[in-house]
């Protein structure tokens, strides 16, 4: 299906509604919720990776005696916060030192390899402050399938009677609230193309099978890349949805690209 563009008003709309978000997460969340008013389906929309993010900043920040809580800040804006336990006490000027070190040698890294950096600077600081570095080279690896995942609109699948009957959409609903499901929904759907529509028995599980996905990738700069789509039945208005996704996709855009400005 071929997109038809969005009013000049509705690109407006959904910018204004997009560019004064404070950080990335509320941006996801606001999308989600854009991206269902827009097509009244249900809508996901995943953040980068965070395998392939890099760290802008680590910040150490001490809690109490024998707690420190590691404050991990991706180039997207994404923010990890890790709490990790010592067996041994240390006084602020360790946690100072120890953060100084660890934002040293992984600033502008990977995420994938900071923990392995970390784990080498643990071999070679002065002793007192191994147990620290060490416990936060562990704390910041990135997990596998743990990019943020923001929903809007799953109410609406209560109304998709097109879509099977009471018991199937339940089974709907539950796929899209669990994460790791719905994430694979969209890499699923952009395996093979970006923007990417699929319909009815092209979806990758039986119990979807009465639905479509329709999904689009966005830059979130440096190489880092997330998604997001709108499932709903199989009989929707694909040209409007696809071009309320494409909208969606390039506000969110251009709403990363000022809130990468004002971080500068």
């Amino acid at each position: 299906a071929s997109a038809v563009s969005t009013s000049p008003q509705q690109q407006a709309a959904v910018e204004h509604h997009l560019l004064d978000a404070p950080d990335i997460e509320e941006l996801l969340r606001r999308s989600s919720k854009v991206l269902s008013r827009l097509t009244r389906y249900a809508a996901l929309v995943a953040a980068p990776p965070p395998d392939a993010t890099r760290v802008r900043h680590v910040e150490l920040v001490r809690l109490g005696e024998r707690h420190v809580m590691a404050v991990v800040i991706g180039h997207t804006g994404r923010v990890d916060k890790r709490t990790v336990e010592l067996a041994e006490r240390l006084d602020d000027m360790d946690v100072q030192r120890a953060s100084h070190a660890v934002n040293g040698a992984v600033r502008d890294l990977p995420m994938s390899q900071a923990a392995n950096v970390v784990a080498g600077l643990a071999e070679g600081c002065a002793p007192a402050l191994r147990p620290l570095i060490d416990a936060v080279g562990s704390e910041i690896a990135p997990e596998p399938d743990n990019s943020e995942l923001f929903l809007g609109g799953t109410a609406t699948i209560a109304g998709w009677g097109s879509a099977g009957d009471p018991a199937q959409l339940a089974r709907i609903y539950e796929a899209v609230e669990e994460q790791v499901v719905a994430l694979q929904l969209l890499r699923n759907a952009l395996a093979s193309g970006d923007p990417a529509v699929r319909i009815g028995t092209e979806m990758p599980w039986l119990e979807l099978s009465a639905c479509s996905m329709v999904a689009a990738a966005y830059q979130a700069g440096e190489g880092a890349t997330g998604s997001l789509g709108v499932l709903g039945p199989s009989r929707m208005d694909y040209p409007h949805t696809l071009a309320a996704v494409q909208t969606v996709a390039s506000s969110v855009e251009r709403a990363l690209a000022v809130l990468d400005e004002q971080r500068a």
